[in-house]
């Protein structure tokens, strides 16, 4: 008689909490890596690294990332777009007049 609603019960809260042991573990020790790959003379936080994404786009104004996670720049001065996505840069829009934004 009761064997039903109990197991239906256990079953509902195997099913909303069964990940929440693994979340609470606690994080192992990793090792706290400091990378400053841009030659250029920054103070980086441990933990963190920075790197050159991009370079020779000109004096690029504003940057957004598209849903896809390329890289959206708009060069103001050439009056142009560029994508960057994986190291290649491509022109998506030329001719502008002073491009301000990416929306």
């Amino acid at each position: 008689m009761y064997f039903l609603p109990l197991s239906s019960l256990a079953y509902k809260y195997w099913k909303s909490y069964k990940g929440i042991w693994t979340a609470n573990a606690p994080v192992p020790e990793a090792k706290k890596i400091t990378a400053n790959l841009t030659n250029l003379p920054l103070k980086i936080p441990e933990g963190y690294s920075i790197e050159i994404y991009a370079k020779d786009l000109g004096n690029p104004r504003d940057m957004i990332l598209d849903p896809k996670g390329t890289l959206l720049v708009s060069v103001p001065g050439q009056g142009k777009v560029f994508a960057v996505f994986r190291g290649s840069i491509e022109t998506v829009a030329g001719g502008l007049n002073k491009p301000h934004g990416c929306i």
